[in-house]
């Protein structure tokens, strides 16, 4: 006799979350692409001046800014694209690989808004709310993905 459980909607749409999480990256990465600093303070604690002061005291310097926000924008753009993909697909079907590959995200996330607040940036609570949505993501559908025997 085969056993039928019905999937709770905290279960189904557990994957929504690893999207939006997805979705923050490409968005933050096209941000980086186009040159922009989300964090102004913490490049200011960092560097001694803003972005803008920088690249124009040192034009020599900011082609080499340009190339590391680009770098980290395409960085960006990769890991939500992927993020993306597998949460659309694998992760929806509960695959187990799936489930264990997801946990780079709340590694990411906490180390990066540690690193952000031991920085002094300003961009540490929002990296917070995105592990605890990655968190949330991975552990309500535990039991899709590691159903009892």
């Amino acid at each position: 006799m085969q056993s039928t459980t019905v999937e709770k909607g905290y279960q189904k749409y557990a994957w929504i979350l690893i999207a939006i999480i997805g979705a923050f990256y490409v968005f933050s990465g096209l941000v980086f692409l186009a040159g922009v600093n989300l964090d102004p303070p913490l490049f200011n604690r960092l560097i001694g001046q803003s972005l803008n002061a920088f690249n124009s005291a040192n034009p020599d310097k900011a082609t080499a800014m340009t190339y590391l926000f680009h770098g980290v924008g395409l960085f960006g753009l990769g890991l939500g694209l992927f993020t993306i993909a597998i949460s659309y697909k694998p992760y929806r079907r509960s695959e187990k690989w799936a489930w264990y590959t997801v946990w780079y995200l709340p590694i990411i996330l906490l180390v990066a808004a540690l690193a952000n607040y031991l920085d002094g940036g300003q961009s540490w609570p929002g990296g917070l709310i995105f592990f605890i949505i990655s968190l949330a993501g991975l552990l309500l559908p535990y039991r899709k993905f590691f159903p009892r025997k």
